[in-house]
């Protein structure tokens, strides 16, 4: 590929015309430029908190200027991204099983700690741009706006930094199981590097702003600003599957699907912001019309006639004038009209979005209101009249709006021992989450968890008191 570019850059070059121009005014321009700033995706992880990344990027470019003004451009080049996400959250995947044991199924908790995983990728990037330049003396100030192919070349994550514990709770038994890495329970340091394999092609607006200054004859050297967004996504495909899981055939091994390959992102776009430098070689130079050279006048006498009036022409030229104001007049009211009706449809769209956010705080007020009880020891919950209709109210929004995400946390009070009341929160809280489920409420959207007696809301040394800490609460995230 190298060797390609090299040879076109040659020919190209030693095919030049031998011509010199004033100034800025050549119409071909052919050279490379390298660029660097920020270089990143943009993505929302459900439970990290990502950080942009620096890049930088090589290229060749060829621009043809139709006059002085106005020009297009096009070229390759290859850029180069990265970016990376921290995670410190328990993740639960539910209902799992191993080729190993095929009749047995499990809960599997996962707790990362400072958990960090860096992304990079190449890319081949196709511009084609509109070019407007202005002179500045011998130099030139160019502004330049279109869009690029992203080709992706290659793509890895690496996840080398921080650790994680896995348990797993086995219905069957009634108990958890941890510090067994036979069987994958255990805690581990980070250590996975992998192919990101679920990109795609995409396309980014872009933007340039700089000066060529003219180094003599026909070479020149361009310093400038340069800014691009991804205006489509870069990922092929949503993915469903938990951030990391024990492998299905082998109990003792970890799957980790990285970022881009998990629940974790539903989308992924690029941005790059940054500076260009660039060395180009300009040739054929704009014709310019020759100076008028003043001449002898030459009298030559003219018979002077009666002017000619046409009457019926005067008519028509007034007729064709009248018509003409009266479209004019038409237009402009059609263009009043047609204001009117977008200040009409902003002003609904503004209502609109308000009254949905505040249905929005409505509900999550009355949500983070609710308590859910249960009776002693028991895991299916005691939901009143007046909640249960705020859950379904939940439900039903979370099925139209995939962006709400809640926690569903189970509470006990502290008859029996610290770890049983744990598994009994964890019981309570995937009951809440089974409801909330057969609701219509996405699963990925609900998160579980268990405090079992460490956070009570009452006293455990009365029977009221101990009757409130058995609830589940459900959280906003």
């Amino acid at each position: 590929m190298k060797k390609t570019i090299l040879a076109a850059a040659i020919i190209s070059i030693f095919s030049i015309q031998h011509s010199v121009c004033q100034g800025q005014e050549h119409s071909n321009y052919l050279g490379l430029d390298l660029g660097g700033g920020i270089g990143t995706a943009l993505y929302s992880p459900a439970h990290g908190d990502r950080s942009m990344g620096l890049g930088f990027g090589a290229g060749l470019h060829y621009a043809h200027f139709f006059g002085r003004h106005f020009g297009l451009g096009f070229g390759v080049n290859y850029s180069r991204l990265a970016a990376s996400t921290t995670y410190d959250f328990t993740e639960t995947t539910t209902g799992l099983s191993h080729a190993s044991n095929p009749g047995v199924t499990y809960d599997l908790s996962t707790t990362f700690d400072g958990w960090r995983e860096r992304q990079a990728m190449g890319l081949l990037g196709i511009p084609v741009e509109f070019f407007w330049r202005t002179p500045l003396g011998r130099h030139a100030l160019i502004v330049g706006l279109g869009a690029q192919f992203e080709l992706p070349l290659h793509a890895s994550y690496t996840a080398d930094e921080g650790a994680y514990v896995t348990t797993g709770y086995f219905p069957s038994i009634g108990h958890s199981v941890g510090d067994l890495p036979q069987h994958g329970f255990s805690a581990y340091d980070a250590d996975f590097q992998a192919d990101i394999e679920n990109l795609k092609p995409s396309v980014s607006l872009l933007a340039d702003l700089g000066l060529r200054f003219a180094l003599g004859g026909r070479w020149g050297f361009y310093a400038g600003l340069y800014a691009s967004y991804g205006i489509t996504g870069t990922l092929d495909e949503v993915a469903t599957d938990p951030l990391l899981k024990l492998s299905d055939n082998s109990a003792d091994e970890i799957v980790y699907n990285g970022t881009f390959a998990s629940a974790e992102v539903d989308g992924a776009h690029l941005l790059r912001v940054g500076l260009k430098l660039g060395l180009d070689l300009g040739w054929n130079c704009h014709s310019r019309q020759p100076e008028p050279v003043a001449e002898e006048p030459v009298l030559v006498p003219v018979q002077q006639e009666e002017p000619q009036v046409d009457e019926a022409a005067r008519e028509e030229a007034r007729r064709a004038a009248e018509k003409a104001e009266a479209e004019r007049k038409a237009l402009r009211e059609a263009q009043e009209r047609a204001e009117a009706e977008r200040r009409a449809a902003e002003a609904r769209k503004q209502e609109e979005a308000r009254q949905a956010a505040a249905a929005r705080a409505d509900l999550k007020g009355r949500v983070e209101g609710m308590v859910i009880a249960f009776d002693f020891g028991g895991s299916e919950p005691r939901i009143r009249t007046e909640d249960d209709l705020v859950l379904r109210a939940l439900c039903a929004a979370m099925q139209a709006d995939p962006s709400l995400r809640v926690t569903v946390t189970g509470h006990t009070d502290n008859v029996g021992p610290a770890d049983a009341n744990m598994r009994l929160g964890m019981e309570r809280a995937q009951a809440v989450r089974q409801r909330m489920t057969e609701l219509g409420a996405p699963a990925a959207n609900i998160a579980s968890a268990s405090r079992g007696e460490e956070q009570p809301v009452d006293t455990n040394d009365t029977p009221e008191g101990r009757a409130r800490n058995r609830r589940v609460v459900v959280a906003f995230e």
